[in-house]
């Protein structure tokens, strides 16, 4: 039988990425667009902390001169939210030691980078 490894690339490429990984990517690039804030989920200048751009992401937050969580519609995104932020709290505990994503997010030394990276390399894992 004849076998490429193209064939592998192609099926990793077409299969859908668990719903909780799209969510944290999702979630970095809200941040990446509309900025990072500590102490607050959202603010009025659209930014988000970790936890407001996770649930912006699993929830469809629109924009529209405010957060509009009302019209929030996402058939999976309770159980995707749940599971993103599992994996994040997990992931901050681990590499950093604190306890609670929360205080990570908000301590004094954090930046909007690092909340991104660390938002993208839990959708990311293997």
């Amino acid at each position: 039988m004849l076998y490429s490894p193209e064939w592998e690339k192609k099926d990793a490429e077409t299969t859908p990425r668990e719903p909780w990984r799209e969510v944290c990517l999702t979630a970095a690039d809200l941040l990446e667009k509309h900025g990072h804030c500590k102490g607050a989920m959202v603010t009025k200048n659209k930014h988000m902390c970790l936890f407001g751009s996770l649930q912006a992401a699993a929830f469809n937050w629109q924009w529209d001169g405010h957060w509009d969580f009302p019209h929030a519609t996402n058939p999976c995104g309770d159980a995707a939210y749940k599971e993103a932020s599992a994996r994040i709290e997990r992931a901050v505990f681990k590499c950093n030691g604190f306890h609670g994503a929360v205080n990570w997010n908000d301590a004094k030394e954090r930046k909007s980078d690092e909340v991104i990276a660390l938002l993208r390399e839990v959708g990311n894992a293997i």
